[in-house]
Order: structure tokens, then C-alpha cells, then sequence
């Protein structure tokens, strides 16, 4: 008899991860894997009286690619001409539901800060300076549960008068 009250355990490699209180009239649950492995879920129901019944789903194999992972990150070019665009070539493994976001140096000094974008295996980050100098990427990969990593270009790109 309603209502109802509904808690839920979930367990990773067959060791209990999270428990959850009753709730009233929640019957549904949401649980954000950032572990591959296997997993089951109790659900807990209660009614007014106190009855409890269990629904077990077990054998929930989730399989979360790897980590992503810079393999190459340089100028095909060490200089070119002011009004040129300026693109590092990048290679990165693994950036299943990535994200890319990129800052651009010049002489040492953060020039320009890129928005996140979603993250493909070969990618050109596309920049036209407006001035002379020498440039340098900095590269902010962002998974699918938040871990960032970073890379900088393995050389420079100098900027000079046409």
C-alpha cells in the first residue's frame, strides 16, 4: 500500500559502494559509473506499513574507455608570416565523450583561452595572431568524469613581419 518508500544499494566487484536513505515517492535512481567493473543494484521498497520487497539487478558489466592520452603535439613549422594561421598538429588517444579546450602562449604569456569543445582523435586547434612573436599551445583534455590532463606544444611557432 502507497505510498512508498524507496532506498537502494549499489555494489562494485560484489564490495557494497553506496547506500542509499528511503526516499518518499523516488522510483527511479541514478548512479554516475567512473569505475569499469561489475556491478548490482538492490532496490529497497517500503510501504506504509513497513513491508519490504527487493528487486536485485545483477551482472551490470560497464566497461568506461580508458583515459585519454596525448601521443603528439607540434607545429608541422617553426615560423610563418604575421596573418597566417597559426595549428599545432594533435593526436590523442582514448577521447571517447572528451572534451578539448586550449590556451595559446606567446613569449611566455597566456594570449588567448579557447572554450571546451567535444574532443576528436586528430584534431587542429586554429588560430590567426595578430601579433609577431613566438607561440606555444598549452591543450586541457577533459574526460567523461571530470580528470583533466594537459599537454604543451613540443616546439614553438615564431610569428615574424610578411
Amino acid at each position: 500500500m502507497g505510498p512508498y518508500k524507496y532506498a537502494y544499494y549499489v555494489y562494485k566487484d560484489g564490495e557494497r559502494i553506496r547506500t542509499t536513505a528511503y526516499k518518499e515517492n523516488l522510483g527511479r535512481f541514478i548512479h554516475n559509473y567512473t569505475e569499469s567493473g561489475t556491478y548490482k543494484v538492490i532496490a529497497f521498497v517500503k510501504d506504509r506499513l513497513g513491508k519490504i520487497k527487493t528487486h536485485t539487478i545483477d551482472n551490470l558489466v560497464i566497461n568506461l574507455p580508458n583515459e585519454p592520452t596525448i601521443s603528439e603535439f607540434r607545429f608541422s613549422t617553426s615560423s610563418t608570416s604575421l596573418g597566417n594561421l597559426i595549428y599545432p598538429y594533435l593526436v590523442i588517444n582514448n577521447v571517447s565523450s572528451a572534451n578539448i579546450a586550449y590556451n595559446v602562449f606567446k613569449d611566455g604569456v597566456l594570449y588567448y583561452k579557447s572554450k571546451y569543445q567535444p574532443c576528436y582523435g586528430e584534431m587542429g586547434l586554429y588560430f590567426r595572431p595578430s601579433h609577431t612573436g613566438v607561440y606555444t599551445y598549452q591543450v586541457i583534455v577533459r574526460n567523461f568524469n571530470g580528470n583533466i590532463i594537459t599537454a604543451y606544444t613540443s616546439n614553438s611557432c615564431e610569428v615574424i613581419e610578411p
